[in-house]
């Protein structure tokens, strides 16, 4: 499994568990699996924001390798530019909150 199918399964459940947001808060142990998601995706967004990843150009270097006849990306490919800053805002929101709930039990 490749660190980028990690980050999005995780920054999925992070979002999934806004949901159930009191349900998790009166059970430490998904309290903590949650935070340590929350984690994982603020530490990889910081990663691909300041590392040498680049996923646009990697991805898309794929892709046209691939697809030869294609002169064009897909929409979906652009969410690539951004995504290293929806993994820290996702991280970084889900660690506040979810401590928040960890330091009223």
């Amino acid at each position: 499994m490749s660190f980028l199918s990690l980050s999005v399964i995780s920054v999925l459940l992070v979002a999934l568990s806004g949901n159930f947001i009191d349900w998790i808060g009166k059970h430490k142990l998904f309290l903590y699996i949650t935070i340590i998601l929350s984690i994982y995706n603020l530490i990889y967004g910081v990663y691909l924001l300041f590392g040498p990843i680049n996923l646009f150009e990697e991805r898309a270097a794929i892709y046209f390798s691939r697809r030869p006849g294609q002169e064009t990306l897909p929409t979906v490919f652009y969410i690539l530019n951004i995504y290293h800053y929806i993994l820290i805002i996702i991280g970084a929101g889900g660690l506040i909150i979810y401590s928040q709930y960890l330091k009223k039990k």
